[in-house]
């Protein structure tokens, strides 16, 4: 019960605060709490928090039993090179959609397919403006 009465303390106590560089653990009322236990707390109260520095999950990047992938529109051209030994340009593009779009020069439809690098690429699912998911095939 302590514990829980620190945190409610240290949660509206960190509204007007303001971080220091050197400031790593924060005592209220005798009890230190270091920075590892405020995540703890943030995360209890509110859910997991993810950040740039988590790892990114990969495992949507899965091949089906015809050799094609389904992909999300936003997976990461990065991503898809790094997890596939492919070579998509990520020069004008950073994403799987954004890829399609630049190189089709319009918004695509679905069910409208387009070849190029070296892939077949088939809209699958959109959503307004948004190509959400995509079909990818090697040709």
């Amino acid at each position: 019960m302590r514990v829980f009465l620190a945190v409610l303390v240290l949660i509206f106590s960190l509204q007007s605060w303001t971080k220091a560089d050197d400031v790593s653990d924060f005592e209220i009322e005798g009890m230190s709490i270091g920075e590892s236990a405020l995540n703890y707390f943030d995360e209890e109260i509110v859910g997991e928090i993810s950040d740039e520095f988590d790892p990114k999950d990969t495992n949507d990047i899965r091949q089906a039993n015809d050799g094609s992938y389904i992909l999300e529109g936003s997976t990461t051209i990065r991503d898809l090179n790094r997890a596939n030994d492919w070579s998509l340009p990520d020069d004008e593009a950073n994403t799987l959609a954004g890829l399609v779009m630049h190189e089709a020069q319009m918004i695509p439809t679905v069910g409208q397919v387009f070849r190029f690098h070296g892939y077949r690429f088939e809209v699958i699912e959109r959503k307004a403006n948004r190509i959400t998911s995509i079909k990818v095939t090697s040709i």
